[in-house]
């Protein structure tokens, strides 16, 4: 387990793609596209209101590629009515999921309002009815979200199955932000820490030089 405690998302992403980049071990997907990986890493960001979008600002001022801006990012995971460029939505699964349940509304929030020490504020992406199949490669990378109340604040934690330090991190953690203070305005609390763990903490060789230039900035 590869821990990274940080103030920043900024902070964060820099030490955990150069931990990735000097530590992670070199594989091919099935694509045959060549990446580094590190399983099992925790990254935990302390004030998650200072700056949570920043690494995304970085991305988007890239002439290498068009990145989403915030309100598309956080379209993704806080309106189920919002177009998706995948095949399935965040969105979706956490406030109107297969059997209409919403996870967030209907569950996270009242059990936290009625129990705010709660160890069961949990809310699953993967739904097994859909993204069990073998034949289907385009499942979600956050997998579960946890939520907790400690000493008044309200900390998230991601389980992701695959993360994208470079590209998809930077996106994922401002939407674990978004669903956060959603979560803590209903609560009428404030917010506190965001932590990921990741299965699969990787960053692909074709982004090296890229990686490279963002690291000798810090």
């Amino acid at each position: 387990m590869v821990e990274i405690t940080k103030s920043s998302a900024w902070e964060a992403w820099h030490e955990a793609l150069s931990i990735i980049r000097e530590k992670g071990e070199k594989y091919k997907d099935s694509n045959g596209r060549e990446f580094k990986e590190l399983n099992n890493v925790m990254i935990t960001i302390e004030r998650t209101n200072q700056g949570i979008f920043e690494p995304i600002l970085y991305l988007s001022r890239s002439d290498k590629w068009v990145y989403p801006d915030l309100a598309e990012v956080a379209n993704v995971v806080l309106h189920p009515e919002a177009v998706s460029a995948y095949n399935y939505s965040y969105a979706k699964r956490l406030f109107s999921s297969v059997d209409k349940k919403n996870q967030i509304d209907d569950y996270v929030i009242p059990l936290l309002q009625k129990d705010p020490v709660s160890r069961r504020a949990v809310a699953t992406l993967f739904d097994p009815g859909v993204d069990s199949s073998i034949k289907n490669k385009d499942i979600p990378s956050m997998i579960v979200f946890d939520f907790k109340i400690r000493e008044q604040h309200l900390n998230v934690t991601c389980f992701i199955r695959s993360s994208d330090v470079f590209i998809g991190w930077p996106a994922n953690v401002y939407q674990i932000s978004v669903i956060q203070e959603y979560v803590a305005g209903k609560l009428k609390i404030p917010i506190g820490k965001i932590t990921t763990v990741a299965a699969s903490a990787h960053i692909h060789s074709d982004h090296a030089t890229e990686i490279d230039k963002l690291l000798k900035k810090s």
